[in-house]
């Protein structure tokens, strides 16, 4: 199978972008990020499709990585050549793959071809799905999973070989296999089996209590008869006791009354002499305690309050006070004065410059005059010589005057306010460095910088207010709180309840102490009965009675708890067999799991051959190296040489990338009878040393002989 031509509408990053193929090999070499990768992507998806999955990350969705950057119609077509007949495949894609479209045509014809409806192009041409794809006719930088054999391409090579078996048949039944053993036995732990284990060990724990228990109910038992005889002697010492006491009965129950009722009113007396104290001698009216609450309230709003200001506060930066503000003021004013006499000062230098230049000109022109024409007739007359001397002193004056023009009486006023003007500003600068450093213009600043000020005075101006309040009021919680300690949040409620306790307890002394009255004025207490000698029998009755009652409940629960001991023991028996039941099923499941992969090993190795012996060769190829080249049931490569033998992992990240390259040929060479797949290779040399490049790439000439060949590279050591 040959690819003729593409044309990518919009894919990734290329839209309207079109290439032809040659029958050997294609180079394909440009800059990183011009779309190399996505173009071979592109090709993949015109064979294969894009995979419909809702996974997040680019690398893992190429719907999602692919979708047209600039947006629009998102595909594209390819020709290929495949069994003497040549067609285009079309797609149009969408953000769900149920939205797709493929079209493919027989070109020879024009015709729509209804041949790929159930499978894909690639599919169909190669006999492979996207993942074999990938392992085979598609070579990148993308490393191979050893430990996911790819089931199509193992299928694949059975039927080639003759093998008249599936492998994704074998490996779904072997799958189903390991998923019915984890459901019995987990590795580091868990499955059917332990939980029924574990559930055995808390039955055989329960069942243990419960015998323990039984044997502790036998003796309650014992020690419920032996209570009851004690019971039925005590039943007759009591009546004889009644009959006894019977006669001073009543009176003695009256005078435990009154001495029952003594006591509790000296005790109602003492608690409410303690609240009376807690009071101060005096119990307060209730409004007293719900100000308490009140100003409690009040001092929690005023806190708030101020810890707001407090805020507002701290938002404020260090600002100056308004002596500082009113001397900067001062200091542009002063600055743009002194700029104005500055400014003034130059300009009259400049006019007193230009009328002296004017004089020493005129008197100069005067004076070479006058002593020209001296010259010229000092030989007729005397007069004539005064007039070159008058020539002479005009020259002397002008001279004098350029002297004066260059010694300008303002220079000195110009020089010191430029100095005061430099450290005028230099004050002024510094000013706004320290308390206006975003805004330096006098104009602005100084506005801004008194109206922060202002209000920076007025919240601390209300917050002094609110902390006067918050004082004030405070002092007055205190007085009342601290004449009534309390520990509740809301002292009110306490306070409350205290009076209210007082209140009752008073009245029920008042009650008691009237009652006691009333008892001796009946009864007349003088001094007490002559008690009983030794504890009294209905005394003892009452104690047996009630360590009896307490034992026969304690009995009768554990006598419902001991009904389920025979649940138990059936339980346990249940799950024994059950757990007999599932070891032996998991070791019927292991077994055959274990025959199922010795068999697909077998039946791997039967067309392993001819790929080992691909992979060695190119391997060899491009290495140059020596050694004996392994390659397992899995596809996992190992080298032995000099009596070792090395794994792939064990070499380094070139040499394991070389072996991936080697590995992919030799499927390529392996898997297809006949008509030979193009190879497709997206630079699976970037790991290659110089050495490797070079043998790699005359490797690569020497297979486009016999097949088509489109390699990209970004780089030209690489082409």
């Amino acid at each position: 199978m040959k690819l003729i031509e593409c044309y990518v509408n919009n894919f990734g990053k290329l839209s309207n972008f079109s290439y032809k193929f040659g029958d050997k090999l294609n180079v394909i070499r440009e800059d990183n990020g011009f779309g190399k990768s996505t173009l071979a992507a592109f090709i993949k998806s015109m064979l294969f499709g894009l995979e419909d999955t809702k996974r997040p990350s680019l690398s893992e969705n190429d719907r999602k990585k692919y979708e047209p950057w600039q947006g629009g119609a998102w595909g594209g077509s390819l020709t290929v050549s495949h069994g003497g007949k040549n067609y285009r495949i079309e797609r149009s894609f969408s953000k769900k793959a149920s939205l797709d479209e493929l079209r493919v045509y027989e070109l020879e014809t024009g015709k729509l071809s209804d041949a790929f409806s159930e499978k894909s192009p690639g599919e169909i041409f190669f006999g492979i799905d996207r993942d074999g794809f990938e392992r085979t006719a598609f070579l990148s930088e993308r490393d191979i999973d050893e430990k996911k054999a790819n089931n199509t391409v193992s299928a694949k090579l059975s039927r080639l070989t003759g093998i008249a078996f599936d492998m994704t048949e074998l490996d779904s039944a072997t799958k189903l296999l390991e998923e019915e053993r984890k459901y019995y036995r987990k590795h580091g732990g868990g499955g059917a089996i332990s939980d029924i284990t574990e559930k055995i060990s808390e039955l055989e724990y329960r069942k243990a209590e419960l015998l323990t228990l039984e044997a502790a109910h036998e003796a309650d038992a014992k020690e419920i008869h032996e209570k009851e005889s004690e019971i039925k002697l005590l039943k007759t010492l009591a009546e004889k006791e009644i009959e006894e006491e019977k006669a001073s009965a009543l009176t003695e129950s009256r005078r435990e009354e009154y001495k029952r009722k003594l006591s509790e009113k000296s005790e109602y007396d003492k608690r409410a002499e303690n609240i009376r104290n807690f009071f101060g001698g005096k119990i307060p009216e209730k409004e007293t305690f719900y100000r308490i609450d009140s100003a409690k309230d009040e001092l929690a709003r005023l806190k708030r309050e101020k810890a707001e200001l407090e805020k507002r506060l701290a938002a404020y930066p260090t600002l100056p006070d308004e002596s500082e503000i009113d001397t900067a003021l001062h200091l542009s004013l002063k600055i743009k004065e002194n700029q104005e006499k500055s400014r003034k000062l130059e300009i009259e230098k400049l006019n007193t410059g230009a009328i002296l230049s004017k004089k020493i000109k005129l008197f100069s022109i005067f004076g070479i005059s006058f002593i020209a024409l001296g010259a010229i007739l000092a030989f007729v007359s005397l007069p004539l010589l005064l007039t070159s001397l008058l020539g002479v002193g005009l020259l002397l004056f002008a001279f004098t005057l350029s002297k004066k023009k260059s010694s300008s009486a303002k220079e000195p006023q110009i020089s010191e306010l430029a100095f005061s003007l430099q450290q005028d500003e230099k004050r002024l600068s510094d000013f706004f460095e320290r308390f206006s450093p975003e805004e330096k213009t006098a104009e602005f600043a100084i506005p801004d910088l008194k109206r922060k000020l202002k209000e920076k005075e007025s919240i601390e101006a209300a917050k002094k207010a609110k902390d006067e309040e918050f004082a004030s009021l405070y002092e007055k919680y205190l007085r009342i709180a601290e004449a009534y300690p309390a520990i509740n949040e809301y002292p009110s409620v306490e306070l409350i309840s205290k009076a209210e306790s007082y209140d009752y307890l008073t009245s029920s002394s008042e009650r008691l102490e009237k009652e006691c009255r009333e008892l001796m004025e009946k009864f007349n207490f003088k001094e007490d009965s002559p008690k009983h000698a030794g504890e009294r029998a209905s005394d003892k009755l009452i104690a047996k009675e009630r360590e009896l009652s307490l034992l026969k409940n304690k009995f009768s629960l554990d006598e419902m708890t001991l009904e389920g001991l025979d649940d138990v023991n059936a339980s346990i028996e249940i799950l024994r067999e059950s757990a007999d039941m599932a070891r032996y099923k998991y070791e019927i499941i292991k077994k055959t799991k274990s025959y199922l992969e010795a068999a697909k090993d077998s039946l791997t190795s039967k067309y392993l051959g001819k790929t080992r012996d691909a992979f060695s060769y190119y391997a060899k190829a491009v290495s140059n190296a020596t050694g004996e080249f392994g390659l397992d049931t899995s596809f996992a490569v190992t080298k032995t040489e000099s009596g070792q033998t090395r794994v792939k992992d064990s070499f380094s990240k070139g040499t394991q990338k070389l072996y991936d390259f080697a590995i992919r040929l030799s499927f390529a060479d392996s898997l297809y009878e006949g008509e030979l797949p193009f190879l497709m290779l997206d630079d699976p040399f970037a790991y290659f040393d110089d050495e490797k490049i070079s043998s790699a790439l005359s490797l690569l000439k020497e297979i486009s002989k016999t097949r088509q060949i489109i390699y990209f590279t970004a780089a030209k050591s690489r082409a």
